[in-house]
């Protein structure tokens, strides 16, 4: 996930709390990837959270914040719809294309390699093979998880479940251009609550129907509500930066305390989309420590390739630290190569300056 845009000045910690949040969605999928049983927050508060979930409520308060920010500058400048357009664009989709063609056409084939099977096992164009991977999963719709057989041998058979989770952001992305158009971030600041309610409604209709085999499908079988209402979490908090400023440490407080009052007694979803974004913004803006790379991105989209690579060799596998801190290098490395090599460039290319025409 990602949300900066390099948005908002680099007076605040986000880079760093994102990096955090990207950690904790791995933490989860040691676990699920490596074969270990549920992970200790899913035990703890009864299966009704989870750090992978809050994490991504993070991303997602985060990004709205942060992409608020960018576009209420942008749209006042010349061309601007556009140019927020192509950063978006040029942001999320050349690294999720990358990823894809990576793990279609080396990372499957070197995981059967690793199950000791021959590399002619690996039918890139037969059913449900990489051409299948690629192009059903081209633009953000996530349809195919699994390559063929490839994981047959592995505990869980996903190659990249992350991916599911930019599909909503972008969307997000084209409500914050759509609201804009419509004043937005001029006299109709009124719009972001107002579909922050909406989303919080259905978010509780939804969680309180989970169980219920017929109803409205919108609602019962709609996960969304979760995130989006946390990406317009951070939207109306920039929308109301001036009478609700969000650098107060008495607001993480808060925040935090009700977080882990509800991660005790339950209600943690209901309250989560509000208040991890409440927290995660009060506690960034009131420290400084910026990033060199933001690898943030890299390392959730390349997080659980990197979990399937070190759950083929046994020998990590069978040894929880081994395996942690294997799958961390694994992920961090393909993460910089990305950042280095696809992500900077494009986000330097979305960001450099065009010349301007001088009268003769």
């Amino acid at each position: 996930m990602q949300g900066s845009a390099q948005a908002s000045s680099r007076k605040n910690c986000f880079d760093l709390i994102r990096l955090i949040l990207t950690l904790g969605v791995i933490e989860q999928h040691l676990n699920l990837y490596g074969g270990y049983g549920v992970e200790w927050l899913i035990r703890s508060t009864k299966d009704h959270a989870s750090t992978g979930e809050l994490a991504v409520l993070g991303f997602f308060g985060l990004s709205g914040y942060l992409i608020s920010t960018s576009c209420a500058k942008l749209i006042n400048e010349p061309g601007g719809w556009a140019r927020f357009i192509s950063r978006r664009f040029l942001r999320i989709m050349p690294g999720f294309w990358v990823c894809l063609i990576l793990t279609a056409t080396v990372i499957a084939p070197l995981l059967v390699t690793l199950y000791h099977r021959s590399l002619q096992s690996y039918d890139f164009f037969g059913a449900r093979g990489g051409w299948d991977y690629i192009r059903n999963n081209w633009w953000l719709v996530i349809r195919q998880y699994d390559l063929g057989d490839v994981l047959r041998d592995a505990p869980y058979g996903a190659i990249d479940g992350n991916l599911w989770s930019l599909l909503p952001e972008v969307v997000c992305y084209g409500a914050t251009l759509g609201l804009a158009w419509l004043g937005l971030f001029r006299d109709n600041r009124w719009m972001a609550p107002a579909v922050l309610a909406l989303l919080t409604a259905l978010n509780v209709i939804h969680l309180g129907n989970q169980d219920i085999l017929f109803g409205p499908t919108a609602i019962v079988l709609n996960s969304w509500y979760l995130y989006l209402g946390a990406y317009f979490t951070g939207m109306t908090l920039y929308c109301y930066k001036e009478e609700f400023p969000v650098r107060d440490w008495r607001k993480a407080v808060f925040a935090g305390f009700f977080m882990l009052f509800m991660l005790k007694f339950g209600g943690t979803m209901l309250g989560a989309p509000l208040l991890v974004p409440l927290l995660l913004l009060s506690v960034g803006e009131l420290f400084v420590f910026p990033l060199r790379h933001d690898l943030s991105y890299g390392i959730y989209i390349y997080g659980s390739p990197a979990l399937q690579i070190a759950a083929a060799i046994m020998v990590i596998r069978n040894h929880y630290i081994l395996y942690t801190l294997s799958s961390l290098a694994l992920a961090a490395g393909m993460a910089f190569l990305s950042w280095i090599l696809v992500e900077r460039p494009c986000i330097s290319f979305g960001h450099r300056k065009r010349p301007v025409n001088k009268m003769p």
